[in-house]
């Protein structure tokens, strides 16, 4: 498993190319009610998948190959860590 840890402090959105079998998601740097958008892209074998870090209950990304997921998160400091909601694809 790679352990991929992204400095977020005024940033908006994240796009990250999953490349590896797992990916553990690790951002740093935020503000207590900073939103963040968070694309994850599969690579072109797609079925990649992420696992928590610091964001607790991570919807699990689309399996398709160069498909897009887009998750909306919300950092909130008093438990140091990240509420997600999955936006695309709904389905």
């Amino acid at each position: 498993m790679a352990a991929l840890t992204t400095q977020v402090s005024g940033v908006p959105v994240v796009r990250l190319i999953l490349t590896t079998a797992s990916t553990q998601l690790f951002f740093t740097a935020a503000v207590d009610g900073q939103i963040l958008v968070l694309i994850l892209e599969q690579d072109t074998t797609g079925g990649r998948a992420v696992t928590s870090g610091n964001v607790p209950g991570i919807q699990a990304p689309t399996q398709t190959a160069s498909a897009d997921t887009i998750y909306l998160l919300i950092y909130d400091a008093a438990a140091a860590t990240w509420q997600s909601f999955i936006i695309s694809p709904t389905s």
